[in-house]
């Protein structure tokens, strides 16, 4: 009976991993420092970044127990922020690409942008508005 239920618990799907882009009032209010503190109390690690746009971008990965409530923080930010809209991007396959062992604030002038929304960068919008590459095929995570 054991064996069973440890190879059960072994195919379940324990985590969770998003990407969000927040825009409001969020820069220059210690949005990424308290989300930092955040998603190191719900056990989750990921990373913020500013962007020249003048949102916090970032990627969270946490068990899927918590992740509501990581996103839930995200749409409420710390109390000197004003939070108008978070788009959130929930990844199917939680395998960890990149592996942090907390939670990371990026620097403002690292270039990071994905293929899709959200945060994604100019280079990759079609400009008839589709989701896929020159090829047709469909986007993927970078």
């Amino acid at each position: 009976m054991i064996s069973i239920v440890l190879l059960l618990w072994d195919q379940v799907d324990r985590f969770a991993g998003f990407r969000y882009e927040v825009s409001g009032h969020v820069i220059g209010v210690g949005f990424r420092a308290a989300a930092a503190a955040a998603a190191d109390e719900l056990g989750c690690f990921g990373w913020a970044q500013n962007t020249a746009r003048g949102t916090v971008v970032g990627e969270v990965r946490c068990a899927k127990v918590i992740a509501p409530q990581m996103k839930e923080w995200l749409a409420q930010g710390p109390a000197a922020s004003r939070v108008d809209q978070v788009v959130i991007r929930d990844y199917e396959n939680t395998k960890i690409k990149l592996h942090f062992s907390h939670f990371k604030i990026l620097p403002d002038d690292r270039d990071t942008c994905f293929r899709d929304e959200p945060h994604q960068c100019d280079a990759f919008k079609d400009p008839q508005g589709g989701d896929s590459d020159s090829d047709g095929s469909p986007r993927n995570e970078l």
